[in-house]
């Protein structure tokens, strides 16, 4: 069986990302002048090992905004601090290669410029599918919808 303890860093670009855009390109609603974007969220984990398909463990992830309504208002910025839980099932595992889903719950507080905007609220994750290459350091990457984007990816090591 493998080391039961994992602590990994996971990253996530979404669609708004100026990461996104630079290397695919600006979408039909390109503005030069609009210098908002988004913070690409940034997560640790730690994860349990309970049986050799279940696994079991906790995320705290960040990630941000800059913005404005129009050219004439000031720049607003919002910061998204969330902690959450998550269960991962593997569905195959061969030699250094694991496939595997995972589903996360959680809450965000969301931190605006204005604190009257302050708040909290809850948060998802449904990855179906995730790959894992490495034995006691590994590169995963994830497809899914929720806090992590469409598309997450990071290292981890196994102790």
């Amino acid at each position: 069986m493998e080391t039961p303890n994992a602590i990994g860093v996971d990253v996530a670009i979404w669609a708004d990302n100026p990461l996104f855009v630079m290397a695919f390109g600006p979408g039909p609603d390109y503005d030069p002048y609009d210098i908002s974007g988004v913070v690409p969220y940034v997560g640790v984990r730690y994860m349990r090992t309970l049986t050799p398909t279940i696994s079991v463990g906790a995320v705290l992830h960040y990630t941000g905004e800059l913005g404005c309504a129009d050219r004439q208002s000031p720049m607003q910025s919002i910061n998204y601090y969330s902690l959450s839980a998550e269960c991962r099932f593997t569905y195959l595992r061969r030699d250094i290669v694991k496939l595997y889903g995972s589903l996360g719950f959680g809450v965000t507080y969301i931190n605006a410029l204005n604190p009257c905007h302050n708040s909290v609220a809850l948060n998802f994750n449904v990855s179906p599918f995730g790959i894992r290459i490495g034995h006691k350091v590994g590169g995963y990457i994830e497809l899914g919808v929720g806090y992590r984007g469409v598309v997450a990816a990071g290292v981890d090591v196994r102790f």
